[in-house]
């Protein structure tokens, strides 16, 4: 009786198997942007504005560090860094928004930051 049970629990997970339409598996990688920081400017609302010298960013082409995002000041001295010491920048992005206390243009908003 074992045998058939097998049998028929194998019969039931095939025809489960089968009846699920196959899906292709794909990985969605970020979306990210590589380039030298090219523009630079910290306002007086304490949100930073920066871009680089690659092309195709959406929103408005300027990335943006809202002043109270937890991460802020630490990206910053990333950029300040990487400019100074003409070195390229890897920069997640995760969608447009507007900056911190202004209405009316989006900004790339940023995930991540790396050194290159």
């Amino acid at each position: 009786m074992k045998a058939k049970s097998t049998s028929v629990f194998s019969l039931v997970a095939m025809t489960i198997a089968l009846s699920v339409p196959p899906t292709l598996a794909i990985a969605q990688s970020p979306t990210y942007y590589i380039g030298y920081v090219e523009m630079l400017e910290a306002w007086r609302t304490g949100n930073v504005a920066f871009t680089l010298a690659v092309s195709g960013v959406p929103c408005n082409g300027q990335f943006i560090l809202n002043k109270l995002d937890d991460e802020t000041k630490n990206l910053y001295a990333m950029l300040v860094a990487a400019k100074a010491a003409d070195r390229t920048v890897k920069v997640y992005f995760t969608g447009c928004g507007p900056a911190e206390g202004v209405s009316g243009t989006n900004y790339a908003q940023i995930n991540y930051l790396y050194l290159n």
